[in-house]
């Protein structure tokens, strides 16, 4: 197998850079806009996958990469739990009338890139074009999520949800099912038990069914602060069957 490292100049990076999460500063590393300038950094493909540093990959990768992408420029995971008026400021729905604030969200994660068709659409300079407005005026709650999200708006190759499954939605699913039985215990005691037609039933089995999405994710992404390598990450299990040890500890 033959490894070939690319080095990402930020220098290339020609807009400037603002977040309007201050606890997300990761988010101004210009590592994560290196998937502005992916023709630069590889000149010579055709195609990229790119994943995420804080993603476990379970599924096998020739799925992605033997995608057809029926002419678009890149193929992602689209999640209706996230709505595009979650992540913009009322004003973008102004500027961009064509954008539903109900619209479904997309991650960029995980992604397959036809980067000939990504030059012939000229989104570099497209995305560089929001990253500047975003810089004036902001616009968006992320950082390059969000002029992704609307250069790329409606055009995309719509990925199995399995291939980016994001551990802050599932946090928010467990969360959702410790609520509902806090509340049953509450109003029926500490006597009550739970009835095992009940725990199954479709509308309560959140628990199961988040476990049976890191079970089968083909990628599991830790999305959001609470990273697997830290003392507050989450599902810290599924992280370690492939995660490689510090050799200083």
């Amino acid at each position: 197998t033959k490894v070939e490292l690319a080095t990402f100049d930020a220098a290339n990076i020609n807009a400037d850079l603002k977040v309007l999460w201050p606890h997300r500063q990761d988010l101004l590393n210009p590592l994560v806009f290196a998937r502005v300038y992916l023709p630069i950094v590889f000149p010579h493909l055709d195609k990229v996958i790119y994943f995420d540093d804080d993603i476990a990959v379970q599924g096998d990768v020739s799925e992605l990469w033997n995608l057809d992408m029926d002419g678009y420029a890149i193929a992602v995971v689209e999640s209706c739990k996230i709505k595009y008026r979650d992540h913009f400021e009322p004003r973008m729905f102004i500027l961009n009338e064509t954008m539903s604030q109900d619209a479904c969200y997309f991650n960029i994660g995980v992604m397959v890139v036809d980067l000939v068709a990504w030059k012939a659409g000229n989104y570099t300079a497209r995305l560089e074009y929001w990253m500047r407005m975003h810089a004036i005026t902001p616009l968006y709650h992320s950082g390059l999520q969000g002029s992704m999200s609307i250069v790329f708006y409606d055009n995309f190759k719509r990925l199995d949800p399995m291939w980016n499954v994001c551990t802050a939605y599932l946090m928010k699913d467990l969360d959702r099912e410790k609520a509902f039985w806090d509340n049953k215990v509450a109003k029926q005691s500490k006597k009550w038990r739970r009835e095992k037609s009940e725990i199954e039933s479709e509308e309560h089995c959140n628990a199961l069914c988040v476990c049976e999405m890191l079970n089968h994710a083909k990628a599991l992404h830790w999305n959001g602060h609470r990273k697997p390598w830290t003392e507050d990450g989450v599902f810290k299990k599924w992280w370690d069957k492939f995660g490689v040890a510090d050799p200083e500890t």
